[in-house]
């Protein structure tokens, strides 16, 4: 009886420890479960900031890109003027020039006509 009594109390003792394993196992997948968890929420939070950041850096992008090629457009509509403005000197310019080169013409007739006296 006696090598029965072992036996049995081997097998309450292996069930024992296998209940003993199944609780450590259970206590185990809770931590990885509760770690899961935080670390989903900690990625959530960061997708949300790397999506607001991702488009903030978009509409700075667009903002910035619009701003240059109003700077642009107005820096070459200034240039169009002055463009034009120095073409209507340089007209003036060689009208004037040409009125001289004709004044002086005259005056030199003048004074040789005045020689000729």
């Amino acid at each position: 009886m006696k090598p029965q009594i072992n036996a049995v109390q081997e097998s309450i003792k292996i069930a024992l420890d296998a209940a003993d394993a199944a609780t450590d196992v259970t206590a185990e997948y809770k931590r990885i479960k509760n770690e899961y968890i935080k670390t989903e929420k900690k990625m959530k939070e960061i997708h949300k900031y790397t999506t607001i950041i991702f488009s903030s850096s978009i509409a700075t992008a667009i903002v910035a890109i619009l701003l240059t090629g109003l700077l642009y457009f107005k820096s070459l509509s200034e240039l169009e003027e002055m463009t034009d403005t120095s073409r209507e000197a340089l007209v003036v310019f060689a009208e004037n020039v040409e009125n001289v080169n004709k004044a002086v013409e005259n005056m030199n007739l003048s004074l040789s006509k005045h020689t000729d006296l």
